[in-house]
């Protein structure tokens, strides 16, 4: 443990000194040409392996390889479609959503004129709409998340049920709501024995909002829930109330927070800390923040 999470910090500061300020990646051209669907698109059906067998399962995962997938997968999983709500997903290529949606600094690019995102996941009145499902990002990214409005449960993924998200790196991103937002996941079902993991990701966003905000997971309230090997680049930032705002973690409940790096931004008006803004009964081992906290500090 103590020689991996070395090399994680290790990592975390090189790449950290390899990027412009905040750690946002530089800009690359044009976005990929993707709408968010208003019907039901071509359902998955492929696998990793290129065949139909077994597909969306532990072993021949659903290959996702452009922007529109991803964007038919939040689609799916959104209304309700619970075969890929439970499924298994992996990238096989970077997605690029938008270009130049960050300027140096973190702030918003308003000349970019990006194409609005669609969190994967949504808190609905019914039994359905989370994310249950296992998404591996497969050491690619994601670029160009662009979410600029007053809901909660914000982020690449919105809403998460006992889901994992592992291996993913989220870049040039700008997602700004009121509650729970998250650059990877904004928040997660509260339940007794929710088992949400999100595993080895790395965020260079820019993530706003009032409360519970995080440069990994705005609001992580499942009782199981695992925050690890995790890394934050990006401007974690809160307004208005500006609480609970955390690198990593806003506001954490019952949650293991372990082996996280952040060298990003956070700032905010109480309840502020370079891993985790606000704790309770939850577990923070092995982290460590090498970038600015400011505001009235939080958890850790």
């Amino acid at each position: 443990m103590g020689r991996r999470f070395l090399s994680l910090v290790l990592a975390a500061c090189l790449l950290a000194a390899s990027l412009p300020v905040l750690g946002i990646s530089p800009a690359v051209a044009a976005s990929t040409g993707w709408s968010v669907p208003a019907s039901a698109p071509a359902a998955f059906t492929v696998g990793v392996d290129g065949t139909t067998a077994s597909a969306g399962r532990f072993g021949n995962p659903y290959a996702v390889s452009t922007a529109q997938q991803l964007a038919d997968l939040a689609y799916f999983v959104n209304s309700g479609y619970s075969a890929y709500s439970t499924s298994y997903f992996r990238l096989t290529a970077d997605i690029v959503l938008n270009g130049s949606v960050l300027k140096p600094d973190g702030s918003l690019d308003a000349g970019s004129s990006p194409t609005a995102w669609t969190p994967i996941g949504v808190r609905g009145s019914q039994n359905y709409g989370y994310f249950s499902g296992y998404f591996d990002g497969n050491g690619h990214s994601v670029r160009g998340v662009y979410i600029d409005g007053g809901s909660d449960d914000q982020g690449l993924f919105g809403y998460v049920k006992d889901g994992t998200i592992t291996n993913l790196t989220l870049e040039d991103s700008y997602i700004r709501g009121d509650e729970n937002v998250g650059g990877i996941v904004g928040s997660t079902e509260n339940q007794k024995y929710s088992l949400t993991t999100v595993r080895n990701c790395t965020s260079a966003a820019t993530v706003v909002g009032a409360r519970q905000v995080g440069g990994i997971v705005g609001s992580d309230a499942g009782n199981y829930d695992v925050v690890d090997q995790c890394t934050f680049l990006g401007l974690a930032e809160g307004v208005s109330t500006g609480e609970n705002i955390g690198g990593i973690v806003g506001s954490a409940s019952g949650t293991s927070v372990t082996s996280c790096a952040g060298a990003g931004l956070v700032r905010g008006n109480r309840s502020v800390g370079g891993i985790v803004g606000y704790s309770t009964r939850s577990t923070i081992l092995h982290d460590t923040h090498t970038g600015t906290a400011v505001g009235v500090s939080g958890a850790a």
